[in-house]
């Protein structure tokens, strides 16, 4: 990786906190110039591919109000929903990911994978 890349990137990651999969609440973490940022839903009852979404839903928040280009997640299927025009079955998660796509594709920030271990959202 490039450091241009680097200084146009955020990480993220999501997963669940108080409760098992699915039944937690879903907590998206974003990492962006060594700072970490969390966000949890005040509700249960989410998976642990929803955490993902939001997480990248987070992370272009972010990559909009900083003007960065590029967003890390180490989650393959989140990326396949929101890149790669993989179907999503549960309705939820269908127009979270829908959105995503459109809002990635209005503000030109990409979606790429990148290794667990090397990801600072993690």
């Amino acid at each position: 990786m490039s450091r241009k890349y680097e200084r146009d990137a955020i990480d993220v990651d999501g997963g669940l906190i108080n409760g098992g999969n699915p039944g937690g609440q879903a907590l998206a973490k974003v990492v962006l110039e060594n700072q970490r940022y969390c966000l949890a839903t005040r509700t249960a009852g989410h998976t642990n591919n929803e955490a993902e979404l939001f997480a990248i839903l987070f992370g272009l928040v972010f990559a909009v109000k900083n003007g960065k280009t590029l967003i890390y997640s180490d989650s393959k299927w989140a990326i396949g929903v929101t890149t790669m025009n993989w179907k999503v079955k549960i309705p939820r998660l269908r127009l979270l990911s829908t959105i995503i796509c459109s809002l990635l594709k209005y503000h030109n920030v990409r979606v790429e994978w990148k290794p667990r271990h090397i990801n600072k959202a993690t």
